[in-house]
């Protein structure tokens, strides 16, 4: 008996719903401190809203063909090594 007690000793009042709570939007809410995320959101927006220079063709094909061969290389070197015992 003495356990039922202890459990009635901590058992919360009913609490009833008068109302449902009203939706807000994702950004509606009024918070204390700006989010972190909706922050970086904003810089990242408007970092790449300024697209006013973009690579050309030659470019970007340029920078890709080297930044991968330079990787495949480093991989065939590093595999061809491991094969062979450094």
């Amino acid at each position: 008996m003495s356990a039922t007690k202890k459990l009635d000793d901590h058992v919360l009042p009913e609490t009833r719903l008068t109302a449902s709570p009203a939706l807000l939007e994702a950004g509606a809410y009024p918070s204390a401190t700006p989010s972190p995320a909706r922050l970086l959101q904003e810089s990242l927006s408007s970092s790449f809203a300024h697209d006013d220079e973009k690579w050309s063709l030659r470019r970007t094909a340029t920078f890709l063909i080297i930044f991968c061969g330079g990787f495949w290389l480093c991989a065939g070197i590093g595999i061809s090594r491991a094969l062979n015992g450094f």
